[in-house]
């Protein structure tokens, strides 16, 4: 049988009071109870204070950044199936090719996100939440969607999309241009940037 530290406390405190007492002068029956009451008293503050749950203390930016670390790692996920769906769609090479080449758009200070509409499609914004380019995911082709924003910074624009791209059209206030390979993303890139729309932002991200 063996006693915890509570026990083993309690026992050495008893002893202590019947040997102080016994030191002042003897032990009455009277004596013995009330050592007996204080060992009690003493065990019972020692056991509340063992027992008493310990308050978690968490400040509010540790759970504010569990809970974005959280987010960032769901989002992350969603994005992949995301990204996979878009993949998936692409019957082709040349188009897959495209497809990577205008993900890189990332590389150069934009950010991408799922289209919230019926339409499979990758939308670009800056780093001030300017909703820039997008590109609609079909079979055999991808088509590219330079935003009213875009065009509002660089009116430009406009003119050279028709220049090199034979297949560009204008509607709605927005320009749409069919790419169909590797090559035509890397013209359309080459387009973007000679317009300064890839450089339109101030921050990293």
């Amino acid at each position: 049988m063996t006693m915890n530290f509570r026990t083993i406390k309690l026992v050495v405190i008893f002893f202590a009071f019947i040997s102080l007492a016994d030191a002042v002068g003897g032990l009455g029956n009277l004596g013995i109870i009330i050592v007996l009451f204080l060992t009690l008293m003493i065990g019972w503050a020692i056991a509340s204070k063992a027992t008493t749950p310990q308050k978690v203390d968490l400040s509010r930016s540790e759970m504010n950044k569990d809970g974005r670390a959280m987010s960032e790692r769901v989002m992350v996920e969603m994005n992949l199936v995301w990204r996979d769906e878009l993949l998936g769609k692409l019957k082709t090479a040349d188009v897959r090719a495209a497809f990577f080449e205008l993900e890189q758009l990332t590389q150069r200070r934009l950010i991408k996100s799922p289209n919230s509409g019926a339409a499979k499609a990758m939308r670009f914004h800056d780093n001030e939440n300017r909703y820039l380019f997008s590109f609609i995911v079909n079979n055999a082709h991808l088509l590219f969607y330079i935003r009213k924003p875009a065009i509002s910074l660089q009116s430009s624009v406009l003119a050279m999309a028709k220049s090199v791209f034979e297949t560009a059209r204008f509607n709605k206030g927005e320009i749409a241009i069919p790419i169909t390979n590797r090559k035509d993303a890397l013209k359309l890139m080459t387009l973007l940037d000679e317009v300064g729309l890839l450089s339109s932002g101030s921050k990293e991200f």
